[in-house]
């Protein structure tokens, strides 16, 4: 057991003395070459879409190529370099050559697209001494915003224009961070323990800006929008991203007050408002013909009436419903006499046709006899017009057991003291 053991290991040192090794130097996306798509360049892979294209930076030649399960397209030998065709999303390549051995299973560590060209260097190296057991693995970044940096332990990583960064590090653990303006930066700990498969990392930054946007309904229309006392537009606009956080709005608009607010801004948010703008002046709807508006108001009254006698009285409209009145007058029943009056009346409403009700009450004078006076009408009411019929009752103390009830013409015109509103 230990003679097999003592041999096996022999025979690893001498194939390890002579072996050469093939290593992968860089892989990058040529974003502004179009090789791939080009007429001499373009090759159609067995799905019928257009294969990427591989070029390898290498001056020997001898070179045989493997896909994996969706295999390879094509591989011709230029000047300096070998062109090998893959199809789109292909995932690793075998590279084998006769000296200097078999790099298998080399992952990619970008996605590859069709009629996408990429540029793969290798690098030759002979091994002098006992290979020991390499404990290596890739490690790849993809970042969002892609202009974003990169520290892995506190070592800055190249990112390329596609916002990926890749390289072949020893077991262990990493920490790293990611940063970009206006976003809030991420970190965090990788470890590292797969020689056969690449640890891929994805970092989407958390934005630290928002949006303000104000609208232009009514007559927000065309106002001057200022942010923390800059312009962004005229209402309808959108601002630029904004740091997120409290932010300051003015709105002006010629014959309107200046609007001002304080409003938050909250990351990958867009804050929208709405404002109302109080006019200088006031807004007046035009109608096609101006209307007056009849009202009984407040004042005082001069009121002439037909009330089963000629009588004049002074009233007070206390409201648009209520009127009080008193006054004195000549005749009643054709008999003449004269007397004097105390009254209430009611409008049903304020408008030019109402409803009246009216109580009076009074004394008269007649044939020396002094006699007490109830009066009760309904009626209506035109403006000033007030008309109406009801009953009178009649009594007297100087005749014992006298009264009388019989009915009550009113006819009155009010004359206002005031100014009508119209």
């Amino acid at each position: 057991m230990k003679r097999s053991s003592l041999l096996t290991l022999l025979i690893f040192t001498i194939i390890a003395v002579h072996a050469q090794n093939i290593e992968v130097k860089s892989f990058t996306a040529l974003t502004t070459d179009l090789t791939a798509a080009s007429l001499e360049g373009k090759r159609i892979d067995q799905n019928g879409q257009v294969a990427a294209l591989i070029k390898i930076v290498t001056t020997e030649t001898g070179f045989t190529f493997e896909g994996g399960a969706l295999g390879i397209v094509d591989s011709k030998q230029e000047n300096g370099e070998v062109w090998v065709w893959v199809p789109k999303a292909s995932r690793k390549i075998t590279i084998k050559h006769p000296v200097y051995g078999v790099l298998r299973n080399y992952i990619f560590p970008v996605e590859i697209g069709a009629e996408r060209t990429y540029e793969m260097i290798l690098s030759f190296t002979k091994v002098e001494e006992v290979v020991k057991e390499e404990k290596k693995q890739y490690l790849i970044f993809h970042l969002n915003p892609k202009d974003a940096s990169l520290e892995v332990d506190d070592k800055t990583w190249k990112v390329d224009s596609e916002g990926s960064a890749m390289k072949y590090v020893d077991f262990g653990t990493y920490s790293w961070r990611v940063q970009a303006p206006n976003y809030h930066p991420d970190a965090g700990r990788v470890t590292i323990d797969d020689p056969d498969n690449a640890k891929t990392i994805t970092v989407t930054l958390r934005p630290n800006f928002g949006w303000i946007e104000v609208t232009g309904t009514g007559n927000l229309l065309g106002a001057n929008v200022f942010v923390d006392n800059k312009q962004i537009g005229k209402a309808p606009c959108k601002s630029e991203p904004l740091k997120s956080g409290m932010h300051s709005i003015r709105v002006e608009k010629n014959r309107y007050y200046t609007y001002n607010e304080t409003v938050t801004v909250r990351d990958g948010e867009t804050t929208t408002l709405s404002p109302v703008l109080q006019a200088e002046y006031v807004e007046e709807t035009p109608t096609s013909a101006p209307k007056s508006t009849f009202t009984r108001g407040k004042g005082f009254v001069i009121r002439p009436e037909l009330y089963n006698g000629l009588f004049g009285t002074i009233g007070y409209q206390f409201s648009p419903r209520w009127q009080i009145s008193t006054g004195v007058g000549v005749g009643i029943d054709g008999n003449g006499g004269y007397g004097a009056i105390l009254g209430l009346r009611m409008y049903t409403s304020d408008t030019n046709w109402t409803g009246m009700f009216d109580y009076h009450f009074g004394a008269i004078d007649l044939l020396d006899v002094l006699f007490t006076r109830h009066t009760l009408v309904a009626g209506a009411s035109y403006k000033d017009f007030d008309f109406g019929v009801g009953l009178i009752y009649l009594t007297t103390s100087e005749l014992d057991g006298y009264n009388n009830l019989g009915l009550s013409l009113c006819i009155g015109y009010n004359i206002r003291c005031y100014k009508h509103r119209k």
